[in-house]
């Protein structure tokens, strides 16, 4: 396994394709959509102001399981989507924001649709992620650009990240 993460750290960022590990993938996708159902009830409480600490910490170090898997299965779109809503949550700590509940849904459901693409094709390419978006409404209106998202293939996206939390993203 750790020679895995070694290689897969390794490739990050190049131009070349990942190659997906299909004997982790299997062993993943069974159990995942259980912890995406746990993830997004954790936003949704956060959001109502149910326990946000407790509820936060255990989201924060859900995503970042999730992201550390995606990186050792090699799927390094959803590891670099999985690390941008940390630093979107992380953002909204540190400037006192709400909570980027919209944004984080939208993540899961895009991480939800892309694990049955996968179910079905271990090669299938990543969705678009319309709530993936780093550009802020405020950038928008501007006219200035926020770093690009990590590119992905056409599909069916997510729902829309809402103002707060796409300002996270500047």
């Amino acid at each position: 396994l750790a020679t895995k993460l070694q290689s897969t750290e390794q490739g990050a960022g190049s131009d070349t394709p990942a190659k997906v590990d299909t004997e982790l993938l299997a062993a993943w996708l069974p159990g995942v959509s259980a912890t995406f159902d746990e993830l997004a009830n954790l936003a949704v409480e956060i959001s109502q102001g149910k326990g946000a600490g407790e509820r936060l910490a255990t989201l924060k170090r859900g995503l970042h399981t999730i992201k550390g898997e995606c990186g050792v299965i090699g799927l390094p779109v959803a590891q670099q989507t999985c690390h941008r809503i940390e630093d979107a949550i992380g953002h909204c700590e540190a400037l006192s924001r709400d909570f980027p509940v919209d944004a984080v849904l939208g993540v899961i459901d895009w991480l939800r649709s892309y694990a049955a693409a996968l179910a079905n094709n271990p090669s299938a390419p990543a969705p678009e992620c319309s709530a993936c978006e780093p550009q802020s409404q405020s950038a928008r209106a501007s006219g200035t650009q926020a770093p690009a998202a990590a590119p992905q293939a056409s599909a069916p996206a997510a729902p829309p990240a809402n103002a707060a939390a796409s300002a996270t993203f500047e």
